[in-house]
């Protein structure tokens, strides 16, 4: 997860070539404390998950994926790219609900309604004309939630706080 948060502070933000070392190095000690927080829980909880929970996840997945594709190209045919990343949060946002099921980690179901709730704000600010600040909303506010969710379950399952299927 934290990766991904990496991903969306550094991929979709518009900047300029000055503060480009700045948002570089903070996504990078952000996502490096919170891979050191989630590998340092590692182990510390353990989850029953169903027999074809690899198949389920593919699922997920390929259909995020799928969304994905269709959202982008049928969003550059309409020639409205300033909605794409926060579009691209939105289907994110929905692929967290059914993968809270299947981990047994509830925290997904509120990271999936936060990442929406940052994608229909990308959506709000592209719409206004602002496609720029609207990635960086998108993009910055998907890698906050996702940094969060991070620490979240690394230190629930340090601390075995979240519920276990």
């Amino acid at each position: 997860m934290s990766v991904f948060a990496f991903v969306w502070a550094v991929g979709p933000p518009p900047v300029t070539d000055a503060t480009r070392p700045i948002v570089l190095g903070v996504a990078l000690v952000l996502t490096a404390l919170t891979l050191v927080l989630a590998l340092r829980s590692r182990g510390n909880g353990t989850r029953d998950l169903a027999a074809d929970w690899q198949r389920q996840y593919n699922r997920v997945a390929l259909v995020e994926f799928a969304a994905i594709a269709v959202v982008v190209v049928g969003l550059v045919v309409l020639d409205a790219a300033e909605l794409i990343t926060p579009a691209v949060c939105l289907v994110v946002g929905a692929h967290f609900v059914p993968l809270a099921t299947l981990f047994g980690q509830q925290v997904y179901r509120w990271t999936g309604l936060a990442l929406v709730a940052v994608g229909l704000a990308g959506v709000v600010v592209a719409v206004a004309g602002d496609g720029d600040l609207a990635r960086a909303t998108t993009g910055f506010g998907a890698a906050a939630v996702l940094w969060l969710t991070s620490v979240v379950v690394s230190l629930a399952v340090d601390r075995s706080r979240v519920p276990v299927r």
